[in-house]
């Protein structure tokens, strides 16, 4: 029936209205239901066109039928949307529902074959009961079981009537199926008996009756066909637009109660998660960076009570200086999400190390940070004595070889940048070999101790002593104004074992004999240095030991009475 201009007006509200709310939830189901009314609403704008040629009229109606079939076709395959076997049906379509469609429309356009024509009929029902037992699930067994009668019981009278009246609409019948299985389709995978399921089959089962009495439905084989239905024409397809409308409101306000569900029960895992958290957490507003929620592990570590917390800035925790506001929040955004080693400062004043995490969340509505520390304050002191070990003796506490060996390079590459000289001594200790045959190792390594200590006190901060061999030391130091300040040094390191070193009640008297090479008379590079050095030790111990020689031989050679028998 051809409705006024105002019914077009009206669709288009209502396509406009239901394109809003598709666009609020895009989902596949809602962006059939919109194409499906677009193609309704296209129809609709071809059935105004009046065209004076019979033949161009024709075409027109040839084409409406075809905008509302696809219409029909669309809302159908919006009810089984998510079926995976989709495309199959679309390419059985495409060769047994096309060439059904094209009879159809040709039969719109002049006198078709009535054989051909119920040829095609048959085929729409194949086609309809191929799509029904390809998409529809297996456990919607009443529905498959009435498409079934549909695609037979209503395409044998359809055949029937057919064959009785040459003059029957085909189109609507056609499109009377269609509908009737929306009927049966709509709200099919929703168990929920509401008010937008019951309005949208009552008002495609009502779509689908005005389809079949405007097409000539024959009662003992006498047409009736029923004028008033023009009158109400529209309402059923007004009928079928509101509960689509209202059934995607109803989604999503199922939607939001399931969502806020969700975030409830994602609270209360985070709730649990914080309280019961082994470690520090607490939650800080973004703009005050006051603490707004600590749990018990914060209480526990820091020492403080939960209100103290709570009154409290995080600035407060810090051990360290505060940096001003302004680098604190660019070093803050910076590293946000990544671990942070800083020292926080506990109620008794002990000061421990952590790694701190920073997340911005929403809290109670307002911008904040959660915050996790991790006591690290064990780890990092296990850390530093790995280190330690690795770099050091571990008899006499002193830097190792290769610990030396970059110190040399260090003090060599800041000697040369100042124009100063430095001095590497090597330093043997005397007849050592004697003291652990006589009083045992375990006095030998007192005694090693005992050097190292001495040496050690007769070196500065800044340069380095260290320990290279069973007896043997090497010190490098450096910021000589003038090669004569080495010797020295060297007669310094000397003297301190003039008198004996006392373990327990023994007194044992020790001497040592050293090498020495100078930066940049002696060489310039660390291996050279060292070999420098080992050759003037050498020759220190050919003279007779507890001695200096510096290289090249006898550059300066200095005597000192032994301090007692060695």
């Amino acid at each position: 029936m051809q409705g006024p201009a105002i019914d077009l007006v009206l669709l288009a509200l209502l396509i406009l209205f239901v394109g809003i709310q598709q666009y609020a939830r895009p989902q596949l189901r809602n962006r059939l239901w919109f194409a499906g009314w677009v193609f309704f609403f296209l129809s609709y704008v071809v059935w105004e066109f009046r065209l004076p040629n019979p033949v161009l009229d024709a075409l027109r109606d040839a084409l409406r039928f075809d905008l509302l079939l696809l219409a029909q076709l669309t809302f159908v395959t919006s009810f089984v949307a998510s079926a995976k076997r989709l495309p199959q049906v679309v390419l059985v379509g495409l060769i047994v529902g096309v060439p059904a469609v094209l009879a159809f429309n040709a039969h719109q356009i002049s006198v078709f074959p009535l054989t051909m024509l119920v040829s095609a009929v048959v085929l729409w029902q194949v086609y309809g009961v191929y799509g029904m037992n390809a998409l529809l699930p297996t456990q919607w067994r009443l529905r498959r079981l009435m498409i079934l009668c549909i695609c037979i019981g209503y395409g044998s009278a359809f055949v029937a009537h057919l064959l009785l009246d040459k003059n029957l609409d085909v189109q609507d019948w056609v499109l009377a199926e269609l509908l009737l299985c929306c009927c049966v389709l709509y709200g099919a995978d929703d168990q929920r008996r509401s008010l937008a399921s019951f309005a949208g089959t009552l008002g495609f089962l009502a779509w689908a009756v005005f389809y079949l009495l405007d097409g000539g439905v024959t009662f003992a084989l006498l047409p009736v066909r029923l004028h008033w239905v023009g009158v109400f024409w529209n309402v059923p397809k007004y009928l079928v637009a509101f509960s689509m409308v209202l059934q995607m409101s109803e989604d999503a306000r199922i939607e939001k109660e399931q969502l806020a569900d969700r975030y409830r029960d994602l609270y209360e895992d985070f709730r649990l998660v914080f309280e019961r958290n082994p470690h520090p957490m607490w939650i800080c507003s973004e703009a005050t960076s006051r603490v707004v929620s600590a749990n018990r592990a914060a209480v526990r570590a820091y020492g403080y009570s939960e209100r103290e917390l709570l009154e409290m800035d995080v600035m407060d925790l810090l051990a360290d200086p505060e940096p001003d506001e302004e680098t604190a929040a660019n070093q803050a955004d910076d590293v946000l999400g990544e671990p942070v080693r800083l020292r926080h400062r506990l109620k008794d004043n002990r000061v421990i190390a952590v790694d701190v995490t920073e997340h911005r969340i929403l809290f109670q509505g307002e911008p904040a940070r959660f915050v996790m520390a991790v006591d690290v304050t064990e780890m990092e002191r296990a850390s530093r004595e790995l280190q330690h070990r690795a770099s050091h003796d571990a008899l006499t506490g002193l830097p190792n070889r290769h610990e030396l060996y970059d110190r040399i390079d260090a003090c060599l590459e800041r000697s040369a940048r100042d124009q100063r000289k430095s001095v590497l001594l090597t330093i043997d200790v005397d007849y050592f070999k004697q003291v652990n045959d006589t009083y045992g190792h375990l006095v030998g390594d007192e005694c090693l101790k005992a050097v190292a200590a001495r040496l050690q006190s007769r070196i500065r901060q800044v340069d380095t002593l260290a320990r290279t061999g069973g007896e043997e030391f090497t010190a490098i130091i450096g910021g000589l104004s003038s090669a004569e300040d080495a010797p020295k040094i060297a007669a310094g390191l000397l003297s301190i074992f003039a008198t004996p070193v006392t373990l327990g009640e023994s007194e044992i008297q020790l001497s040592i004999s050293i090498g020495a090479a100078l930066f940049p008379d002696d060489g310039t590079d660390r291996q050279t240095l060292l070999r420098r050095s080992d050759e003037a030790l050498y020759e220190a111990k050919r003279q007779g030991r507890n001695r200096a020689v510096f290289a090249p031989k006898p550059a300066v050679q200095m005597d000192l009475e032994p301090a007692g028998a060695n």
